[in-house]
């Protein structure tokens, strides 16, 4: 019901290889493998087309967007550490001041911002350094040859649904359903606002245009890896 993730017209023998190479992962290496962030992105791909779950619309936009940020993240994260490292002691010299502050006011501030400062350190110096989505992707296209302006629409698309789902308890139907949709849409609604149906006068959009990002993506890092 809709196409397989085809690396190319025919799968070359040496993507094969590497592509069994990186499941079966001899050498235990934990960036490769099944569990590492590429093998979660390569499953949630598989996914959207093999179990039968993914074949509704909140699957298959949970598991595409998010095996692109695992794609990402892991792609981005050497060069993100090495950046990271050069001002590490900065950093946390930095948190450090900001912890004692909020230690003199931690009673006149709202309990999650004191927290956030007030936890262990090492969390909060994670949750600073951790790298934005956009900037991952902006790494990651570097690294596999891929021109940013050719789909900065879509990401600006996507990343708006990312956020959604992440901060979210419940999102939007209407907005999910126009961001994977071009063209006219009629909806209908219940008393609560909830959409129940849809007619749509073309049926394309972000989603397959997400699909075949990461199907070059794919190519491309398989093309890179073991060389």
């Amino acid at each position: 019901y809709r196409s397989a993730l085809d690396l190319e017209t025919s799968l070359e023998i040496g993507l094969l290889a590497k592509l069994l190479h990186f499941y079966v992962n001899p050498d235990k290496n934990k960036k490769v493998g099944a569990s590492s962030k590429i093998g979660l992105a390569f499953s949630r791909i598989a996914g959207r087309r093999l179990k039968r779950q993914r074949q509704s619309v909140d699957y298959e936009v949970i598991d595409l967007i998010f095996s692109l940020q695992s794609m990402a993240e892991s792609i981005a994260q050497n060069e993100v550490s090495a950046a990271n490292k050069k001002i590490a002691s900065e950093t946390k010299a930095g948190i450090e001041k900001v912890r004692k502050l909020v230690r003199s006011l931690q009673d006149e501030l709202p309990k999650n911002v004191r927290d956030f400062y007030l936890q262990k350190a090492d969390k909060t110096y994670g949750a600073i350094t951790r790298p934005t989505f956009m900037r991952s992707i902006e790494i990651t296209f570097r690294k596999l040859g891929i021109s940013m302006d050719e789909y900065t629409p879509v990401l600006k698309e996507i990343d708006e649904a990312r956020r959604q789902i992440v901060h979210s308890e419940k999102y939007d139907g209407r907005f999910i359903l126009d961001l994977l949709t071009r063209g006219v849409a009629t909806y209908t609604e219940d008393k609560d606002g909830n959409v129940i149906s849809v007619a749509l006068s073309v049926k394309t959009g972000t989603l397959d245009k997400l699909y075949e990002l990461l199907k070059r993506m794919v190519l491309a890092y398989l093309g890179q890896y073991g060389s």
